[in-house]
């Protein structure tokens, strides 16, 4: 089984670095709490991937056309799933 954790903590270092990065350029609406939200939704931003069959996530060939829906459907469910909670 793959493990996505540690791509969404990584994603989540890289948006702290781009918002601390616009914060000491100065940008507008660009303080502490817009890091830690930009910082959480990176972090969570595959988060829909829950919702995908195992047997899809874990398949190390090709997909085929459905299975590439499914998992590009991912995105809508977190969606889903954010505005939810």
């Amino acid at each position: 089984m793959r493990e996505f954790w540690p791509h969404s903590v990584r994603v989540g270092i890289i948006a702290k670095l781009i918002s601390e990065e616009l914060k000491i350029k100065g940008y507008k609406g660009v303080d502490s709490r817009f890091i830690n939200t930009v910082i959480l939704a990176a972090s969570l931003h595959d988060i829909g991937k829950v919702f995908i069959p195992k047997k899809i996530l874990d398949k190390e060939h090709g997909l085929n056309h459905f299975e590439y829906y499914v998992i590009k459907f991912h995105t809508i469910l977190g969606g889903f799933f954010y505005n939810y909670f």
